[in-house]
């Protein structure tokens, strides 16, 4: 954050990853975008809560055994995520991004 040209967003792979950010934006009065991959208890305590990527833990656990269990060859197995929004993970569009989204910049 004390770039130059500081981040404008974090996407934290953790939890662990979600915590460290937020304790170092705590005190900051900029506010970046933020998303979590995977949800936290109390993200939705924050002000703004925190939007994460949601995911079932029970099926993605079910579906490792399972893979281990069947002793086949390697394959990729999609898990069904969800994008919980909850205020963190937008950033307002300035006057200048949104005259050059118009193509007016």
């Amino acid at each position: 954050m004390e770039l130059p040209d500081p981040p404008t967003a974090f996407f934290a792979t953790n939890n662990r990853a979600a915590i460290g950010i937020l304790q170092a934006l705590r005190t900051r009065r900029e506010r970046p975008a933020f998303v979590g991959f995977d949800d936290f208890a109390l993200a939705d305590v924050f002000d703004p809560g925190v939007s994460v990527v949601r995911y079932d833990t029970a099926l993605l656990g079910r579906t490792a055994v399972d893979l281990l269990l069947d002793g086949g060859p390697a394959r990729m197995v999609r898990v069904p995520v969800e994008l919980v929004v909850r205020g963190s993970g937008e950033l307002p569009v300035t006057t200048s991004e949104s005259a050059s989204r118009r193509g007016r910049g």
